[in-house]
């Protein structure tokens, strides 16, 4: 897959909460590169290993960083209000996915979203290797 230039306007973000994650991050991030998304946040909290110096090399991410550990749904709700897209993919800092099995999913977000079809803010949620419309 070829990488997508993120200057163009894309509707969904991808927000990644992470905790003492060194040894998937990297490959957690590293599809996410190739997908067409407006922005990546990553979230580092509690982390006693390399987490967050991982992330801080990962360019283009915005990072957002606590030294305790903070509940799942605060975290996403954090991101989800910094955010500048209309579509959020929550991933977890240990699962690593697919970009190309993931693709599909971003393009018809992005259609529905042109053609009017959604009015509001929706969320796309990652659980395991699979993904849904919440």
């Amino acid at each position: 897959m070829d990488r997508v230039n993120r200057t163009s306007v894309h509707p969904v973000g991808a927000i990644i909460i992470a905790s003492n994650a060194e040894g998937t991050i990297e490959q957690v991030l590293e599809p996410l590169k190739r997908l067409p998304l407006r922005e990546i946040i990553v979230i580092v909290h509690g982390s006693v290993d390399r987490t967050l110096d991982m992330v801080r090399r990962h360019s283009g991410a915005i990072v957002i960083h606590d030294p305790q550990r903070i509940e799942p749904d605060v975290a996403r709700a954090l991101a989800a209000r910094i955010s500048r897209s209309d579509f959020l993919l929550f991933i977890e800092g240990d699962k690593v996915l697919n970009a190309d099995e993931l693709l599909p999913s971003l393009q018809n977000a992005a259609i529905g979203i042109e053609n009017g079809t959604l009015a509001r803010r929706h969320e796309l949620a990652i659980n395991e290797h699979h993904y849904s419309y919440v």
